[in-house]
């Protein structure tokens, strides 16, 4: 699998200069997607960007939605088990009353992640669907509007993380929000949208092949903290 390479990047009009770019190099990664992230470069305004596959976000190890690297999704379900193998794995084993192993036990497969890790992901699930008990009003009615979830919904899940806060009670209310999400192409474009409304990446940009250009996602609210960078491009087999 190789991206598809965008004409013009982010920076496109930028000082009346178009785009010049370049293939830099090649990333391979020890987690995340199973081939070399591409990251290319523009001459004119002096800047690199990674092309990303939809479903994976900057220093993430897992996907944050069920969708292929070619964009196509894999729900293959119509509840909360088509999240299997993404960033919710923890919230959803939580919410089961699964614990990740606290230490090292010869008996587990090597590199099976452990319980800090289990609460660090459930930490940014809870950021990332709107349930967290200190989150701004403002960025918790982005949730609603992005993920087009009722807002009943994440106010009485953030009840319930209130009076239970233990990483079970977390799990739970992550997956009720997760059981309301309508399984549509845009799903991760909209959590990836909510991401970086929270500053935990950079505004997300799309490849779209039909006018050859990374766009900005269409679900972007104002007020993002990080400056814009592409981190989305379909992925197609190399031989393509």
């Amino acid at each position: 699998m190789v991206p598809a390479l965008p004409d013009v990047a982010p920076c496109n009009g930028q000082d009346g200069k178009p785009c010049c770019l370049f293939t830099h190099h090649t990333r391979a990664r020890k987690t995340g997607p199973r081939f070399a992230l591409q990251v290319m470069g523009c001459s004119a305004h002096e800047i690199y960007f990674t092309l990303y596959p939809p479903g994976h976000v900057p220093y993430g190890r897992e996907r944050i939605a069920p969708v292929a690297p070619d964009g196509s999704p894999c729900y293959g379900a119509e509840d909360t088990s088509c999240f299997a193998g993404t960033w919710f794995d923890a919230a959803l084993d939580a919410a089961a009353g699964e614990a990740w192993p606290r230490d090292f036990n010869e008996n587990q497969p090597s590199g099976k992640p452990r319980f800090g890790t289990q609460l660090n992901r459930l930490a940014r699930a809870c950021l990332l669907t709107g349930v967290a008990s200190d989150l701004p009003r403002a960025y918790r009615d982005t949730c609603v509007q992005v993920l087009a979830v009722p807002g009943q919904v994440l106010h009485d899940a953030t009840q319930a993380i209130e009076l239970e806060s233990g990483y079970r009670g977390r799990g739970r209310s992550v997956r009720a929000v997760l059981d309301h999400l309508a399984m549509a192409s845009s799903l991760f474009e909209r959590l990836a949208a909510c991401g970086a409304a929270a500053g935990l990446w950079p505004p997300l940009y799309l490849w779209q092949p039909d006018v050859g250009q990374l766009l900005p996602s269409r679900f972007q609210q104002p007020g993002t903290r990080a400056p814009p960078v592409a981190v989305g491009a379909r992925a197609v087999p190399q031989n393509a």
